[in-house]
């Protein structure tokens, strides 16, 4: 079952978002308090239950544009900025269940799209999911780590400072 989430899913909501956070199956992914959550108008979060406990849950925000992407200016959007599932429950059809919700409560609403972006990291399978939703990709961003002869160093690590000098230049 779908239903909009009150302030008593807010627990729940925080602890599906911590274990997504532990999976470490999204870039970056940071799990918002409690605190965050009920300060929120939640008319724009649906959960799924199941036994009598969210087991789900996605998060919109309206938005209007203003031309920055390939939707029309000033369209009336409403972007998924959180879609989870529990570990337990994926593969049951419950993440299609909620972007539906969301769909048609947009819809009511006077919304013309959906939108959508993740930091997932099995991209593949979240580009499948969606285009199955029935979601159009019009923006790809990819990354790639360059490796450096001689040095084990990870993106955002710096081996010796002298790495950071220009051709030519002397440390000193």
């Amino acid at each position: 079952m779908i239903r909009k989430a009150t302030h008593d899913d807010i627990p729940a909501i925080v602890a599906m978002q911590r274990a997504v956070a532990e999976e470490g199956s999204v870039h970056g992914y940071c799990p918002d308090t409690a605190e965050e959550w009920a300060c929120r108008d939640l008319a724009w979060t649906f959960v799924a239950v199941a036994d009598e406990r969210p087991c789900g849950f996605v998060c919109c925000m309206p938005r209007e544009y203003a031309g920055e992407s390939v939707l029309p200016v000033h369209s009336r959007t409403l972007e998924i900025a959180d879609l989870v599932v529990a570990a337990s429950h994926r593969g049951q059809g419950i993440g299609h269940e909620l972007v539906l919700a969301a769909k048609r409560h947009a819809r009511q609403q006077g919304f013309s799209h959906l939108r959508v972006y993740s930091a997932a990291k099995r991209f593949d399978d979240v580009v499948r999911f969606y285009r199955s939703s029935g979601f159009v990709p019009w923006y790809l961003e990819m990354t790639q780590e360059i490796e450096r002869p001689n040095q084990d160093v990870r993106i955002g690590e710096v081996a010796d400072p002298t790495d950071l000098e220009r051709p030519g230049e002397q440390g000193g």
